[in-house]
């Protein structure tokens, strides 16, 4: 193309969309709608009132049925800042910056205390909304005192009007959030692993649910048999004894759920051949006997249960069906992890190329603010029943906003900007904007990172792949230890931050006649 037509190209496309746009989109989204979603599957939060002896002849409220905490709601205003002789101001970001302030806004929640649950039905015993700290709100995004500001209206509150925002303010300084690399979550991959120096057909499934995440894996190890390994058990289990467990408890069941090519059903007949439980109780007993040794077998069989349920395949667990289904759906999954993994093994299926952008997804400011803040969440949620036990063990009232540290979500949110360091260990993720001029600074919104450890060679992951084309620019990236680690989205990348509900989707496909598989 030519360079006048390229140079009107880039003119037109920097003119319709800011640069900052995949992070101030899912900005918007976590202040819509994650923040609430994050809340609402925050539990409830349980404490040991009612459910031990409690003194009844206490002063104050004394109950004998079960307490419970809940939070219900969430609720964020606009930055604003409270001056020493008690005005509140509104606050913009030039002021945050001059003034060495946090460009945040207040954030309340709704919590409610709830009686009830042996034999008296559940009743509200106190609601009330409190303050929990300030979330950083990011500059330019809906909730951002600039929104919806001329350019002229922007310069009389000393702002740029070629800004484009995507960053915070913390104690002044300009924070930015760095867009990361992870691997597709809830897929099915294949690969060979290197196991004592031969190599092992594998399926893979990094699954993830309300920010937990595990790797289930399916092998065909060099006995020739199907295992499965998965947090909670240690080693491996056979593939038929963890699918019996789940529901399928007949050869024809298990059959049914492969296909009918001939060496799959072969090599799946000499595993069901060696099967060492035959029906669901013993196949639990089997796995509980590894979990808990030494105790009954129904304290076995429950210990297994629990561990399928909470550690095997979560992110099925999100299903609105009946417990026994949701079992059942796992046991599919493990089913057509194992055909992928014989598939590889027969040689009609190459290694999935982790490296491949189909296999990958950035996770950019939105859902790293979610993150961060479903780790806080649960952090209040535990400092908020320890007060709550402690407030009644003294005999004293409950009242919410004694029962809450008001500064702790918003303390640790912005300690997490100020200093990168996020949940799970990782640290860079927020760095300083660069403002040498504004190339840097677009440069910087644009840039991508990988979790890989910059220590070690990774050859494949830092070369350049086919599927960047168009996607990742194929010359911006620095020398060094962070060569090909560190990349930058190409000039008219657009980045999709909304996706399809599983649950809308389910639905339609039902009512499109798509027959639900029946676990009996």
């Amino acid at each position: 193309m030519h360079r006048e037509k390229r140079q009107r190209l880039a003119q037109a496309y920097l003119s319709r969309q800011n640069v900052a746009a995949h992070h101030l989109h899912s900005f918007n989204r976590f202040l819509e709608a994650g923040l609430q979603t994050v809340v609402k599957q925050k539990g409830p939060i349980h404490t040991s009132i009612g459910n031990q002896d409690t003194d009844a002849t206490s002063g104050n409220e004394s109950h004998e049925e079960p307490l419970v905490a809940k939070i219900t709601e969430i609720r964020v205003e606009s930055p604003q800042f409270r001056e020493s002789d008690g005005k509140v101001t509104t606050l913009y970001p030039q002021e945050a910056r001059h003034r060495n302030l946090t460009y945040a806004a207040p954030m309340f929640l709704t919590i409610q205390l709830i009686i009830g649950g042996n034999q008296e039905p559940k009743s509200i015993f106190k609601r009330q909304e409190v303050k929990v700290g300030k979330l950083p709100i990011m500059v330019r995004s809906h909730s951002c005192n600039l929104a919806g500001l001329s350019p002229s209206e922007r310069i009389n509150k000393n702002e740029d009007p070629l800004d484009p925002g995507g960053y915070f303010i913390v104690n002044g300084n300009e924070r930015v959030l760095i867009s990361t690399e992870d691997l597709a979550s809830n897929r099915i991959l294949t690969a060979f692993a290197q196991r004592s120096g031969t190599k092992i057909p594998e399926a893979t499934t990094y699954s993830r649910r309300r920010g937990y995440r595990n790797i289930t894996r399916v092998v065909y190890d060099k006995n020739d048999q199907l295992a499965v390994s998965f947090p909670g058990v240690s080693g491996m289990v056979s593939f038929t004894t963890a699918v019996c467990a789940l529901g399928m408890e007949t050869d024809d069941d298990i059959y049914q759920h492969f296909s009918d090519d001939e060496k799959i059903i072969r090599i799946l007949f000499s595993s069901l051949e060696t099967r060492q439980a035959r029906d669901r109780d013993a196949a639990l007993v089997k796995i509980g006997s590894n979990l808990a040794p030494k105790q009954s077998a129904e304290q076995q069989r429950e210990k297994a249960l629990e561990v399928f349920d909470q550690r095997l395949l979560p992110h099925l667990t999100e299903s609105r069906d009946q417990q026994a289904r949701v079992r059942y759906s796992k046991a599919i999954h493990l089913c057509r992890m194992a055909e992928a993994c014989l598939n590889l093994y027969l040689g009609r299926k190459e290694p999935e190329d982790k490296d491949h952008y189909k296999n990958q997804r950035l996770r950019v400011a939105g859902d790293l603010m979610r993150e961060q803040f479903r780790a806080v969440l649960n952090r209040f949620g535990r400092d908020l029943k320890y007060q709550i036990e402690r407030t009644y063990k003294r005999n004293r009232k409950l009242s919410i906003p004694n029962l809450i540290q008001s500064d702790l979500i918003g303390n640790r949110l912005e300690a997490a900007l100020a200093t990168g360091n996020w949940v799970g260990g990782r640290s860079g993720v927020s760095q300083f904007v660069d403002r040498t001029n504004m190339p840097s600074l677009l440069s910087q919104l644009r840039r991508v990172q990988s979790p890989l450890s910059r220590g070690r060679p990774h050859f494949d992951a830092r070369d350049l792949h086919a599927t960047h084309w168009g996607r990742i620019c194929p010359s911006e990236t620095p020398e060094g230890p962070n060569c090909g680690l560190v990349k930058h989205l190409a000039q008219a990348t657009d980045l999709s931050t909304t996706g399809i509900d599983e649950r809308i989707l389910k639905d339609e496909l039902v009512s499109m006649g798509v027959r639900q598989t029946d676990p009996h």
